[in-house]
Formats: C-alpha cells, structure tokens, sequence
C-alpha cells in the first residue's frame, strides 16, 4: 500500500526515475508489509531477498481461517514461492501493530 501512495506521487512531488530505483531496491514487499498468501493466510514480511541470501521469509499471523494465531509461524517463501504473495493486507483492517513483530 505504501509503494502504491508514492507511485501516485511520482511525476509531481519525486522523481519517476528515482522512486523506480528506490522501490527496486525495497523490493515489491519490504520487511513490514503485511501480506496475505494464496493459502488465505496472513503473514509479515520479516527478510527479503538479498544477493547473500535468497527467499523472504514471513511471521504468519492469521491461518487460512481468519483466526488469529497465539504463536507466529515462521516460514521462509523460496524464490520460486514469491507468487504465493497475492495482496497487501492494511493492519489497521487487522489490528495489528507492524514494530511488535519486528526485531
């Protein structure tokens, strides 16, 4: 949702060229989004991909059900997995504070 606000911007308040390089470099889902899978499961971008290390690995928050997990499960989405990734899902929609599942 965040890369979706500042593309709307590109042109007018920042660069095109530069917002490109800049979301390039975040990635289409940086470490906080949260994610729903094709599962139906919500889940918190914890890693991304890097040149070192390949796959993003996710906390799942919520199971295919819509209940709330007690625990997170951690799991890590290879790169041919990354298209399990089928929408952003708003937290404010879920509750859901971003920094107490970071760190």
């Amino acid at each position: 949702a965040a890369l979706k606000n500042l593309r709307t911007m590109s042109g007018s308040a920042l660069h095109p060229e530069l917002l490109e390089k800049l979301i390039e470099s975040l990635g289409h889902y940086p470490v906080g989004s949260l994610v729903r899978l094709d599962s139906n499961e919500i889940g918190i971008v914890i890693r991304v991909p890097t040149r070192e290390r390949s796959g993003m690995e996710l906390k799942i928050l919520f199971s295919p059900v819509g209940e709330k997990l007690a625990t997170p499960i951690q799991v890590v989405l290879n790169d041919a997995e990354l298209g399990r990734i089928v929408a952003d899902v708003d937290p404010m929609t879920r509750n859901i504070e971003i920094a107490n599942y970071l760190g």
